[in-house]
C-alpha cells in the first residue's frame, strides 16, 4: 500500500498511517478503497478512506461540527413534516405537468390531508415511508371537484384512493351518477352479496 499520504495534513486530520482496504463496486465493477488512520487536531483518532481526505470531504473527526453551530442543523423537523412536504410538492408537480395552477397553502393541503373522503367517508389511508424522510405520513388525497380547474380552496376536497381513482377526471354530477348505477345494479342482482 503507498504511503503517500504519510504525514499530510487534511484539515484538521494529520495521515498517521494506512488502514485496511475495503472493496466498493462503482457500476458493477468492483474497486479497492483504501483507509488512513488520521490523529485530529482535538486529539482523537478516526480513520478516513484516501478519497474522502484528498476531496477535502472530510477534514475532522467530526468536531468541527460541534464547534461550528453554523453548519450544524440544529432545527430537526418535526416527524413527518418532510412527507408532509414531499405530498404537497407531489401534487405540485402534477398541477404543473397537467398545466393547472396550484393555490392551496400548505396549511390547507394538510387540512385536505387529515379529513375522511368526501365521497365515501373513509379515513386516510394513503401512506408515505420513504428513506430519507424523517416519519411517515398517512393521509387522503386531494381530489379537484371540477378537473378542468386547479387546485383552488373552492375546487378541491378531500378523497380516498379508491374514489379518486373512480372518478378519474368526471365531473361530479356524471359520478354521483355513475355511483347510483353502481347502487342500484348491486342492489337489483344482488352483486356482492348485498342485500
Amino acid at each position: 500500500m503507498s504511503l503517500s499520504l504519510y504525514g499530510q495534513r487534511f484539515g484538521k486530520l494529520m495521515a498517521i498511517g494506512p488502514d485496511t482496504v475495503g472493496a466498493i463496486t462503482v457500476n458493477g465493477t468492483k474497486r479497492k478503497r483504501r483507509y488512513w488512520r488520521c490523529r485530529c487536531d482535538c486529539g482523537k483518532l478516526t480513520v478516513v478512506s484516501t478519497f474522502h481526505l484528498r476531496s477535502g470531504h472530510t477534514k475532522s473527526c467530526g468536531c468541527l461540527r460541534t464547534k461550528n453551530p453554523k453548519r450544524v442543523n440544529t432545527r430537526r423537523l418535526d416527524y413527518g413534516e418532510s412527507s408532509k412536504t414531499y405530498v404537497i410538492n407531489c401534487y405540485k408537480r402534477h398541477a404543473r405537468n397537467i398545466k393547472v395552477e396550484f393555490n392551496l397553502t400548505r396549511e390547507e393541503c394538510i387540512n385536505l390531508f387529515s379529513k375522511n373522503c368526501n365521497y365515501c367517508g373513509s379515513p386516510p389511508t394513503n401512506k408515505v415511508e420513504k428513506k430519507g424522510l424523517y416519519g411517515i405520513f398517512i393521509y387522503n388525497g386531494i381530489d379537484r371537484i371540477d378537473s378542468r380547474r386547479g387546485y383552488k380552496k373552492d375546487n378541491c376536497v378531500s378523497c380516498c384512493k379508491i374514489c379518486n381513482g373512480m372518478k378519474r377526471d368526471m365531473a361530479i354530477k356524471d359520478f354521483y351518477t355513475q355511483l347510483q348505477k353502481i347502487q342500484e345494479f348491486t342492489k337489483n342482482t344482488n352483486c356482492g352479496g348485498a342485500t
